[in-house]
């Protein structure tokens, strides 16, 4: 197995597949295939923002996604898909229409900081259900540990749904991730906010 960052656009159809099957019922997963490529497309191409991808072969078999400024990205890839993004929002809206309000909250990220700790904040980490190899998920986290060791960055910053949801924040607490606080959604989900040292 090969970790490395993607930088080749034919993998976003390998990551947004890995997504789907990963996160079932999740409002990102809502929005389609279409909205995920491109917004794992965005990650390759902002400039503090990446993906990190397990291989196996050619094939993708876990990915991270990750971002320094991720407020400035979420701006920057409407900039740059502002039509499809509308395109997907408006196919959702008509599926759902109390969905509308949700679209412009995920697509327009609050710049609130979450620490005053220069941080990078991953956005999603999935590994491909259907994949046997145990530990996937924490060597991208090591590997993304690697990258910035030696930076001005001290943490790495998460968040994800604080109940129903036992075994991702089991994997986040096996890994070394400390929940930093607890917020609440304007849709009522509690939602643990978890940093880590990069270095250690």
């Amino acid at each position: 197995m090969k970790i490395q960052k993607a930088t080749d656009f034919h993998e976003v159809e390998q990551i947004a597949a890995i997504h789907l099957s990963s996160f079932p019922g999740f409002f990102l997963t809502f929005l389609g295939k279409g909205f995920l490529k491109y917004l794992y497309k965005g990650f390759i191409l902002h400039p503090d923002s990446g993906i990190l991808v397990a291989k196996k072969e050619s094939r993708v078999v876990g990915f991270l996604a990750y971002s320094t400024e991720l407020s400035q990205f979420y701006s920057f890839i409407l900039k740059r898909f502002f039509f499809p993004f509308a395109w997907y929002g408006f196919l959702g809206a008509l599926r759902s229409p109390k969905s509308i309000l949700r679209i412009i909250r995920a697509l327009t990220y609050p710049s609130a900081k979450k620490t005053d700790k220069k941080n990078i904040e991953i956005s999603s980490i999935a590994v491909d259900p259907n994949v046997q190899t145990k530990g996937i998920g924490s060597v991208l986290i090591e590997q993304l540990c690697e990258i910035f060791k030696d930076s001005e960055f001290q943490v790495i910053c998460l968040e994800t749904d604080a109940e129903n949801n036992d075994a991702a924040n089991a994997f986040y607490e096996k890994n070394g991730f400390k929940v930093e606080n607890v917020s609440e959604t304007p849709e009522g989900r509690r939602m643990n906010h978890y940093i880590r040292h990069v270095k250690g």
